[in-house]
Parts: C-alpha cells; structure tokens; sequence
C-alpha cells in the first residue's frame, strides 16, 4: 500500500497479524526514488531484504526501510474465515478490524470489529478471542516465518561456533595469551572452551535438524 499524504498513512495504522502481500510495491518504491522522492519503505525483514535485492544493492540516500519485529505470520485465508464466522455471529460485514487494538488500554491486547449493518462491537482478548488466542500460542503462523528466524539462529550460532574454533587454535600455539585486543585467556581455560564449543555445535546441529523437519 502507498500513501503519500498524513491523512492518506493514517490507513496504515491498526496492526492485522498476516501475511500482507508485496505486489507492485518494489516497483512503485523504485520510480519514486528515480524521481528523487523520500521513500519510507516498511515491512518484516525478509520483506525488506527482498526491496534491496530488487534494487540491485543500489544506494539510495532518500530511502528509509524501517523492519519491523514479528511474531508470526498467519494465513489471511484463516482471517478471511475468521471475519466470516464474526459475521454471522453480530450480523453485518466488517468494515474495520484491529489485531491489537488499545479498547480496554495500552496493556492489554484485543481484537476489535466493526460492523456496516448494526451497532454490534466486537471486543475481545486473547483469552476469549480465537484468532488472537491462537496467534499468540503460535499454532497459526507459518511455517516460513519460523524457517527464516531458524536460519538466522542457525547462522549466529555458526559464527560464535568458528570464532570458538578459531580461539582453541589460537591457544595450542601459546602457553599464555597475554592481553590482546583486549582479550586475556589462560590455558586452563580450555576446557571451557571446549565445552562452549560443544554447546555451540549442539545448538547448531539442533537447529539445522528443525529447519529440515519444518521444511
């Protein structure tokens, strides 16, 4: 979605948990920095790992990608489903629901509907809501949003992996590492560092086993 004056990004605000859609987003992002425009480009962060890969890795210095911090990302199939069932429920078609709206305040999540034909409100937490109930239990999100938050654990726990690695070759060589980049290790530290090392290499191959299985 593009907006390009305050009234039009009020549209952006009240959060929806699923999965939005890209479709000429990277396009129109594209011509409006050509044309020199201030581009402020949102998204979770493959999201925006995806509009630098379309832009060829080019630097734009009037553009502003802000990442957004997820828990998950749902069907829209299931909200579609889920908006049906409310439907029926308090009559009417939905012309407004929030995720996370602030209803009963800052500190509590709810889920709210609003309705064209009646007066009806829908006002529910997490406890009684079912789509928001199931989101935070994280039995709706799919699976690909878990894969790229695995494959960025697995990665991170590579580095420390080698970095540990790389640090037990370092000692073989040196009865005594005297302060070096600000680093001081005496031998008998390695065995801890062993047991790091092994911890790291469990995490790894952990990791690597769910990603398969999620797959």
């Amino acid at each position: 979605m593009t907006q390009r004056t305050g009234k039009e990004m009020e549209k952006f605000r009240g959060s929806k948990y699923v999965q939005s859609l890209i479709g000429d987003s990277y396009t129109k992002a594209k011509k409006l920095l050509k044309e020199g425009r201030l581009v402020v480009f949102s998204g979770i962060p493959c999201q925006i790992a995806g509009l630098y890969g379309y832009l060829g890795g080019w630097k734009y210095e009037n553009l502003v990608t802000v990442d957004l911090v997820y828990h998950g990302t749902p069907s829209p199939r299931l909200l579609k489903r889920y908006l049906s069932y409310e439907e029926s429920q308090c009559g009417g078609h939905t012309i407004d629901y929030r995720s996370r709206d602030k209803y009963y305040g800052y500190q509590y999540s709810t889920a709210t509907i609003y309705f064209d034909k009646t007066k009806n409100e829908y006002h529910k937490g997490k406890e009684s809501d079912f789509m928001l109930g199931l989101y935070f239990r994280t039995l709706i999100s799919r699976p690909v949003a878990t894969l790229v938050i695995l494959r960025r654990l697995i990665a991170l726990a590579t580095l420390q992996y080698l970095i540990v690695g790389m640090l037990q070759t370092y000692l073989r060589n040196s009865v005594l590492v005297e302060q070096r980049m600000f680093l001081s290790i005496r031998i008998k530290e390695r065995k801890s560092l062993e047991k790091l090392k092994m911890s790291l290499f469990m995490q790894v191959l952990t990791l690597n086993i769910l990603s398969i299985l999620m797959a």
